[in-house]
């Protein structure tokens, strides 16, 4: 194969593998977002891509995998999938709102990611900012929720900004958009300890019964918003299996200014 034949080859393969990032995401990207990515492909496929400061939201439904089994049983396996549908897309919309990338939806779960792969200033507020309007909607959905009579529809977000790595993984058939480092990890552990800081308030003011949303952010990414945000400081640190020191988080009350 001559060289400009094989420069003709690889831009075509580049081609094609862009064409199945922009058909893979573009439910997941804002389209400005996904334009991003594309117009940085060179940098994003580089093995030796620097680490970025960005900011990792991860949120989860309580109790949706016994809320599945109990449906499923009864033979409603139908409304998790209705609900599934209506939920992702209602908080799609406002992660999109907040610039926020929708990097993995694992089942009910969605990981988030602010100020990557286009970098931002505002990373932190962006997720704080988007968490908070996922909150807000929590009740809304409830009415959706198909258990809504026997436990209300509650979530739990972790958000922890730091370093990580992003970038293209995989060719050919196989090619995604992915991040990873101890950011991603340490905001799926603080989103994790939302269950038991939840527990903690139910036994201690009582069960009211309502929807409602547990935001935990970790101390790195307060001090970048701590004069925009109202937040409860007494939630006991976080002590995550392989971490040396506590996690120091806040539970997120609102913004300062009351304003979203």
């Amino acid at each position: 194969m001559t060289v400009a034949g094989g420069l003709v080859e690889r831009a075509l393969i580049e081609e094609r593998e862009k064409r199945r990032i922009r058909d893979r995401f573009r439910s997941f990207m804002a389209p400005e977002r996904l334009a991003v990515v594309l117009d940085h492909w060179e940098e994003l496929v580089a093995e030796d891509r620097p680490e970025v400061v960005a900011t990792v939201l991860f949120s989860d439904i309580r109790g949706f995998t016994s809320s599945t089994e109990t449906l499923t049983r009864q033979g409603r396996g139908s409304e998790v999938i209705r609900f599934l549908n209506r939920y992702t897309d209602a908080m799609v919309e406002v992660i999109f709102a907040e610039q926020g990338v929708l990097d993995k939806m694992l089942g009910d779960g969605l990981l988030v990611l602010f100020g990557a792969p286009e970098p931002s200033p505002d990373h932190a507020l962006l997720a704080v900012r988007a968490a908070l309007r996922m909150a807000a909607l929590v009740p809304e959905l409830n009415a959706i929720w198909p258990l809504r009579d026997q436990r209300p529809l509650r979530i739990g977000i972790g958000i922890h900004s730091g370093l990580l790595m992003d970038g293209i993984v995989g060719r050919g058939r196989r090619v995604e958009y992915t991040v990873i480092g101890d950011a991603v990890n340490t905001a799926s552990r603080v989103q994790d300890y939302t269950k038991e800081v939840l527990a903690r308030r139910i036994e201690r003011e009582g069960d009211d019964g309502q929807p409602g949303a547990t935001i935990l952010i970790t101390q790195d990414t307060y001090e970048q918003v701590r004069d925009c945000v109202r937040v409860d400081p007494d939630v006991p640190s976080l002590r995550a299996k392989g971490k040396a020191e506590p996690i120091c988080v806040y539970r997120m009350l609102g913004l300062s200014d009351l304003k979203m």
